[in-house]
């Protein structure tokens, strides 16, 4: 498996473009490092950064672009800002018409940064601020300005998890239940599994042909395990109230 440092990947994505200021820099990646360290996270940490640059690289290894190094540096520092802001409270409380999106939020923090550091490229902002976004559903938007195979790109890498060993998938549920624990139980289940059903539905999880050829087999076994035991967990509890 292939080794990811998260400082070097942040390196390389500096050195691509001029006047980012190294100090500054420096301070933004502490910065989301300590984000993605706080207690309260237990899946959308550093690790899953990590994993998700980890399958970035690979696939770039697979695919090749018009000015490559400029895309994967706009992937890496789009893949340390999408979880920037990670609010599961949000799915247990009505959401008022002017209360913005953990993706929105993100992205606004993103460029708020970035440019913090000095970064300029008017294409490349609006390139990295449309990649965050496409997170909140991860679904392909033909309207933006950026290839296809780049958004399947960055959508496979941040859901690759899907598709990974069972035990590092036991990992991630377990990951994703703790940070949503103080949500009532029914709502979080009847939401789990309307996340995994959108999925278990389609013919190819993933949007990349490389993806699915890996890894689809493996995410279809993990996702229909998952959904078994929240059913079940589902009928057990209905039986509890049932007999109480």
């Amino acid at each position: 498996m292939l080794h990811i440092s998260l400082t070097n990947a942040w390196a390389f994505a500096i050195d691509q473009f001029d006047n980012i200021d190294p100090t500054k820099a420096s301070q933004i990646y502490d910065e989301l490092i300590t984000i993605y360290s706080t207690p309260d996270r237990t899946y959308h940490t550093t690790t899953h950064i990590e994993n998700m640059i980890r399958t970035i690289y690979e696939l770039l290894n697979i695919y090749s672009f018009d000015n490559h190094n400029i895309k994967k540096a706009e992937l890496i520092f789009a893949a340390f800002f999408h979880d920037a802001i990670y609010n599961p409270t949000k799915h247990d409380i009505i959401i008022s018409e002017d209360q913005y999106s953990d993706e929105i939020l993100s992205a606004n923090i993103a460029i708020k940064s970035l440019k913090f550091m000095g970064l300029d490229n008017s294409d490349s902002l609006s390139r990295i601020n449309e990649l965050i976004l496409l997170t909140d559903g991860h679904q392909l938007n033909p309207k933006l300005h950026i290839e296809t195979l780049i958004q399947e790109i960055f959508i496979d890498s941040d859901i690759s998890i899907l598709g990974t060993s069972e035990p590092k998938y036991y990992d991630y549920k377990t990951g994703i239940q703790a940070e949503y624990v103080h949500i009532n139980f029914d709502r979080f289940t009847a939401s789990r599994l309307e996340f995994l059903t959108h999925y278990i539905k389609k013919k190819a999880i993933f949007n990349t042909e490389y993806m699915n050829q890996m890894y689809n087999k493996q995410a279809y076994i993990n996702i229909n395990g998952e959904i078994t035991e929240l059913n079940y967990i589902n009928v057990e509890e209905l039986i509890r109230t049932t007999e109480g």
